[in-house]
């Protein structure tokens, strides 16, 4: 008799005990959802020659780290974001990289918009599997795609893309290439060349400069001597601005052509008024107010000028970005460097962000497309979009 009510109250406290772990599982899984910190880290340029750009990369992140610890964190946990400042120098960004990809407490990396230190970086980043979003604009990052490392920025292929297809649309065939000789400026150099031949663009004159470069008259003098119709500049620093100048005071008529990387009050207030004609690429969200209401990206870029309170370069869009994107992934992943990764990876395809809606998979982290950049001339010191442009972000 005995054995028989025991056969009976068998599965019935089976069922209970398997509905007491379950409750028990669910309270612990809100609880850890709802305690403590989540930690990631920044490391940006914040002195040296890219200081422009680091600067601006902490105004964005700050923004973004504000706003979303006031609204709730990461699942009720507050996310922390230590900043380490690599001084634009790539031997001291490997070095802060190492350390922080060797503390646990670290679930990612909002990496440097120095081209040259993300690149640094990158074999870390798979080497410690730890997710690093770069706020650089080197395609060398992303093409092919690399374990663990995504970029926030469009990069230089995009932007090298965008302008050889307006330049084309002007009958604008010959020109001069000035690059500096970082990672940046280099690999624009090399897109310009490989595009080419296919956009009809002949290179007549080709000079580069280090970063620490003051003056250009020596290049400028070349390109006067030249039958170059516009003087395309690959560089993301305050060089841009004493190209610009020395090119106007030499009486040099072309038409300067710039990129993304002089999308910034850095570049525009000092070298205006010479700069007003000159043509820029650059991702739609520097151009938001142009943009038409059907594009996702007007109504966040808009936002994040409010937040940061203008001044919006590129390097401010990248900053914000990296911190809603490790979020998202925090959301969707878990709290786990290789869950983050996978949520980059497989689970943010139609992010929305500031500069265009990305979307990541296992063989693309560059995430944004040409549909997201934005050809503008300056006027009044201010970019406008050229007529005849795609601004909706579709196809």
């Amino acid at each position: 008799m005995h054995e028989r009510k025991l056969r009976w109250w068998l599965p019935v406290l089976l069922v209970a005990a398997v509905g007491a772990a379950l409750v028990a599982g669910l309270a612990a899984t809100r609880a850890d959802a709802g305690s403590g910190e989540v930690r990631i880290a920044m490391i940006a340029a914040l002195t040296g020659s890219l200081s422009n750009v680091g600067i601006d990369n902490r105004r964005g992140m700050e923004a973004a780290l504000k706003e979303v610890n006031a609204s709730g964190g990461v699942n009720g946990r507050k996310l922390v974001i230590d900043v380490f400042d690599d001084t634009s120098n790539p031997s001291q960004s490997v070095q802060l990289m190492q350390r922080i990809a060797a503390d646990s407490r670290y679930l990612g990396v909002i990496g440097s918009g120095f081209s040259s230190s993300s690149l640094a970086n990158a074999p870390l980043a798979e080497q410690f599997k730890i997710p690093y979003i770069s706020m650089a604009g080197s395609g060398r990052q992303v093409y092919p795609a690399k374990p663990y490392l995504y970029t926030t920025t469009a990069t230089s292929r995009l932007f090298a893309y965008s302008m050889a297809r307006y330049l084309r649309s002007k009958k604008i065939s010959r020109i001069a290439l000035i690059a500096d000789t970082g990672g940046y400026g280099s690999e624009g150099t090399a897109n310009v060349t490989q595009l080419a031949r296919a956009y009809g663009l002949e290179i007549v004159v080709q000079e580069d400069f280090p970063l620490t470069a003051t003056s250009f008259t020596s290049q400028l003098t070349k390109v006067r001597g030249s039958n170059a119709q516009a003087i395309w500049i690959y560089n993301a620093t305050p060089a841009s601005v004493a190209i610009t100048k020395e090119a106007r005071q030499l009486g040099l008529q072309q038409l300067i052509v710039l990129t993304g990387g002089n999308a910034s009050a850095t570049y525009l207030e000092p070298a205006c008024p010479q700069s007003n004609g000159a043509v820029i690429s650059s991702h739609i969200g520097l151009v938001a107010k142009y943009l038409p209401k059907t594009n996702p990206s007007k109504t966040v870029a808009l936002k994040v000028g409010r937040l940061v309170g203008g001044n919006i370069s590129t390097f401010v869009f990248d900053g914000y970005t990296g911190v809603r994107m490790f979020r998202q992934a925090m959301l969707r992943g878990g709290y786990s460097r290789e869950g983050i990764n996978t949520a980059l990876e497989t689970k943010l395809r139609g992010f929305v962000g500031p500069a265009g809606v990305y979307n990541y998979t296992k063989l693309n982290h560059a995430g944004l497309s040409l549909r997201n950049m934005a050809i503008s001339q300056i006027k009044n010191c201010q970019m406008v979009p050229v007529p005849g442009q795609n601004l909706t972000g579709k196809k």
